[in-house]
């Protein structure tokens, strides 16, 4: 029975933060299997068969590990739970393999998938936001004509940031994988994975025209890196009329800034031949049309501001649906556990309902007697 809640209580984890060469091995979700090892449930990672989470007695760690290496004290990390107790729970510092010894990385985090999950719906619905469409150009070789054009933002959140999608092709996109903390253009098929016709180097995490890492892209063969290629926010992009609107009263104050030095300068040089009443009403007439400019200007903005933040509470409520959802399907999840737990089983694999006596019990009752 002890064993037996254990499993019951465990849920899918997320790992993220993982760094050096077994990063893309460590970070990811694992979801918690059947099977127990050391009185405790073993996880598989999702997507991937021969990556397994398990706890060893001897040393009281879990380990991320290989197929090959299930039931040993090996793996590339390593989390001391010392009393033990489920790995998002644990408070060691996580120690990474790096190929020829061990060491601390602070940087890892384990969370349970669900608070993952909302995480990154938050984070992901704020980025969205500010995100802007980028021109990805530069990029050579065979991959360059599907890598090499403009990609917009959409509602996709992937690891706490907006998916792209390149502008007129709908399967192809740019998106961030943060097991390996790069983000990637890749057809349809790669989505969710750390594969494609190129990648950039994004640690820490930031909008891929912000980036400052070295573009690697593949040439069919192998990844080669290619330093011209360029990533950049659109130029010229609004997000509404509003944005166009303050952009052309921007422009006209200062066409306007421009014109009012060049008229005080020709002023200051004919003013001995103009009256000073006129000179009075040109400067007063200056001023009021900066005054007005400055006025349209702030309406606008404060015009953006309120759009953004119908945006904000529109994502907000887009990511409490998502929430919600994923909680009814936990609550569903948890109501068939209990369903299980209410019908004991038997060890031909046979329901056993209420009232019902095994024969070995009434023998055992009977020699008791």
């Amino acid at each position: 029975m002890h064993v037996f809640k254990q499993v019951a209580g465990a849920v899918s984890i997320d790992i993220r933060g993982a760094k050096g060469p077994n990063a893309i091995t460590i970070n990811g979700t694992y979801d918690p299997t059947d099977e127990i090892c050391n009185d405790w449930p073993v996880y598989q990672k999702r997507g991937d068969p021969n990556k397994w989470m398990e706890f060893f007695n001897q040393s009281k760690k879990w380990y991320i590990k290989a197929t090959a290496d299930r039931g040993k004290a090996r793996g590339w990390l390593r989390l001391a739970s010392d009393p033990p107790t489920q790995p998002e729970n644990c408070t060691a510092v996580c120690e990474v393999w790096d190929g020829s010894k061990w060491s601390s990385q602070g940087s890892v985090n384990i969370v349970t998938a669900k608070q993952r999950h909302e995480e990154d719906m938050k984070a992901g619905s704020l980025r969205r936001i500010r995100a802007t469409p980028v021109r990805i150009s530069g990029a050579t070789g065979p991959s360059g004509p599907s890598i090499n054009g403009i990609y917009e933002p959409t509602e996709e959140i992937c690891g706490g940031w907006p998916v792209y999608r390149k502008k007129d092709d709908s399967e192809k996109w740019l998106e961030y994988i943060v097991a390996s903390n790069e983000w990637y253009v890749k057809p349809t098929a790669d989505k969710g994975k750390p594969e494609g016709w190129m990648c950039i180097s994004s640690d820490p995490p930031t909008r891929p025209e912000l980036t400052k890492g070295t573009c690697d892209v593949w040439d069919g063969e192998r990844w080669t890196s290619q330093n011209t290629v360029v990533i950049t926010a659109l130029p010229g992009y609004f997000r509404g009329m509003t944005e166009v609107q303050i952009f052309c009263n921007e422009e006209i104050k200062k066409s306007h800034e421009k014109f009012t030095l060049t008229l005080n300068r020709t002023i200051k040089l004919l003013s001995s031949s103009i009256p000073l009443d006129k000179i009075q009403d040109g400067n007063q007439q200056l001023i009021n049309m900066n005054y007005e400019i400055e006025q349209k200007l702030s309406t606008l903005k404060t015009q953006r501001e309120k759009e953004r933040e119908r945006e904000r509470k529109e994502q907000q409520e887009i990511m409490l649906k998502d929430m919600g959802e994923f909680e009814d399907e936990d609550l569903e999840d948890d109501e068939e556990e209990d369903d299980e737990d209410d019908d004991e089983v038997d060890d031909d694999g046979d329901d056993i309902e209420d009232g019902d006596i095994e024969e070995d019990d009434i023998d055992e009752y009977d020699d008791d007697s």
